[in-house]
């Protein structure tokens, strides 16, 4: 990898934060965390967002009256997000998805949207799963999107030649999993596919994507 150019910049723009930012939650990821609000009553339910961006979920979530965590690595969204929730200012930090700050089995939900194919290698994202896995509760309920490997961009670089390893013109690396694959190493952790998953080509700011959404449930 050391002939390639990685940079954080993209994510710290003004004009990428206001893209994250303004989009709305995601329908599916709204749904499920209806439903368990309403399997729950009456109990104080936990909820991480995971990778936060401009913090579109960590509002949503609030809104909805779960106690909201949200991580990010990007200094430019963390601000986003406390600007939005600032009562949630001292729950918004940074941090990877490679080590998370959260005691093990604290969360009922956690919601990570483009995040898990940020890792630099297939080993970095099992080491993701096995954090996700570890700070969710038994029974708790993970909602995610990440890109795949059904489609791959023409502008996209191999980084490795090993592994499915990618970098975009913008500098960020991918890597690109299989929907099996990404399914089978959190069935590893013990998070299993709940319901009928969807996967289709979508035109993102940085091209062309294959989106892989899903819900799943720890053991």
């Amino acid at each position: 990898m050391d002939n390639f150019i990685i940079s954080n910049e993209y994510w710290n723009t003004g004009e990428t934060v206001e893209y994250f930012g303004t989009k709305p939650p995601d329908p599916r990821i709204v749904k499920r965390a209806k439903a368990l609000l309403l399997a729950n009553p009456g109990i104080a339910l936990r909820a991480l967002d995971l990778g936060c961006g401009g913090g579109r979920h960590t509002r949503m979530l609030r809104d909805l009256g779960f106690d909201v965590d949200a991580c990010d690595v990007n200094p430019a969204m963390l601000e986003a997000t406390r600007s939005i929730a600032p009562e949630l200012a001292g729950q918004v930090v940074e941090a990877s998805i490679l080590s998370l700050p959260y005691a093990d089995r604290t969360f009922d939900m956690i919601v990570s949207t483009g995040v898990l194919h940020q890792v630099y290698s297939i080993e970095e994202y099992g080491r993701a799963t096995k954090e996700i896995a570890r700070v969710m509760k038994p029974g708790a309920i993970f909602c995610m999107n990440v890109f795949t490997s059904k489609t791959i961009d023409s502008r996209l670089q191999k980084m490795r030649t090993d592994e499915p390893v990618y970098l975009t013109n913008e500098g960020l690396p991918m890597t690109l999993l299989s929907s099996t694959e990404v399914c089978e190493l959190l069935e590893r952790q013990g998070i299993r596919l709940e319901g009928k998953p969807e996967e289709s080509d979508k035109q993102e700011p940085t091209g062309i994507r294959t989106v892989f959404r899903a819900i799943f449930k720890r053991d």
